[in-house]
């Protein structure tokens, strides 16, 4: 429902669900602020004001956390130029693995799928040893993007980005990941140079109540 949210005109409707399915947000409540967050994969080459990545991450640390343990770190890469340099070192790194070799042929058709042109990455890392460093990553990563988005930037989860960061050495050490340390999410961050003025449709959540 990408294409329907984006639509200035409502060109697109669902045959069943039909336009009142893709509302416009009506208040400033948490629940549509969460509707309205999208994944942005274009942006404004401007590098994000510092205070607000800063706000985000310092924000997200409210949380929870197993045993209030918060060991996470964060690494931001600030600038496209830098981003760009990162990105060229993964595209170096994935001529070599068959199976990524795509992102490589994509890439001489100007389209780069892992960092977007984004002027800005937010990595999430914890060191082994943690109570559980998987979910408080990703939970702080979560907060986090909602926090970005609340200010104006538009974020998107790099999975390519993110899992190269532990296989690629090279990335790791241009990064300065320390060592022992295993990334678990990376959120790609810029001004968004797209809008998505409508909320898309999702279905309702599927539960079984056990009483």
């Amino acid at each position: 429902f990408h294409c329907a949210a984006v639509c200035p005109v409502e060109a697109i409707s669902h045959d069943q669900l039909g336009a009142a399915a893709l509302p416009l947000p009506t208040d400033d409540s948490l629940l549509s602020k969460f509707q309205r967050r999208r994944a942005i994969r274009r942006f404004k080459p401007d590098t994000p004001d510092r205070a607000a990545i800063r706000a985000a991450l310092d924000g997200a640390a409210y949380g929870p956390s197993a045993k209030n343990d918060r060991a996470y770190q964060w690494t931001v890469v600030l600038g496209k130029d830098t981003v760009d340099r990162l990105y060229q070192i993964y595209l170096n790194w994935a001529r070599s693995i068959p199976e990524l070799r795509v992102l490589v042929w994509l890439a001489r058709r100007g389209v780069n799928p892992v960092t977007c042109g984004a002027p800005c990455l937010v990595l999430v890392h914890c060191p082994d040893g943690c109570a559980n460093p998987h979910s408080d990553s990703v939970i702080a990563a979560t907060l986090a993007e909602q926090l970005l988005a609340d200010a104006g930037l538009g974020t998107c989860w790099g999975g390519y980005f993110q899992r190269a960061v532990d296989l690629c050495p090279d990335l790791a050490q241009a990064l300065s990941i320390p060592e022992g340390h295993k990334v678990y999410a990376a959120l790609m961050v810029g001004i968004p140079d797209e809008h998505y003025p409508r909320i898309p449709y999702r279905p309702e959540a599927s539960i079984r109540w056990v009483e």
